[in-house]
């Protein structure tokens, strides 16, 4: 995904549900990363960032 593609889905989120403030726009952000699998949040709000392997790395 492309940062212009990001925004544009943040963009979008913001229209879907009617957010305008700073920090809607925020929680649009930690939405849209939870949906496309970047973070996940567990049931008491703790955030983990999943480890990912790019292409090509190897273990060291």
């Amino acid at each position: 995904m492309t940062v212009l593609e990001l925004v544009r889905r943040i963009r979008q989120w913001r229209r879907e549900h009617g957010y305008s403030s700073s920090l809607a726009w925020a929680q649009g952000v930690v939405q849209l990363l939870k949906g496309i699998g970047l973070i996940e949040i567990d049931g008491l709000g703790n955030v983990r960032i999943p480890e990912v392997k790019l292409p090509g790395e190897t273990e060291e």
